[in-house]
């Protein structure tokens, strides 16, 4: 699981707006190297509420670039985890 949070900055008319993703698990090179099984990757995905389902990138993609095109976006902690909540 990635514990990292992703800083997107975005300089606005001489001001620096600041968002974070906190990203849950993501089928990246890293997860699919420590669990190379389908079916450890499937177990995984079992504690996502909903989706059940590990996140594609293009996903968290899709996400960096609506903060960075949506002026309205500004100082936010943004969680793209399916729900799952770390103790």
């Amino acid at each position: 699981m990635q514990l990292h949070c992703e800083v997107i900055a975005n300089a606005r008319q001489s001001e620096l707006i600041l968002s974070f993703q906190k990203p849950g698990m993501f089928l990246t090179p890293m997860l699919t190297k420590s669990r190379p099984e389908p079916s450890e990757q499937q177990k995984m995905a079992q504690i996502v509420p909903f989706p059940k389902r590990i996140g594609d990138p293009a996903e968290f993609a899709q996400l960096v670039q609506t903060i960075i095109e949506n002026k309205m976006i500004n100082g936010e902690v943004i969680r793209i985890d399916g729900g799952v909540r770390m103790p």
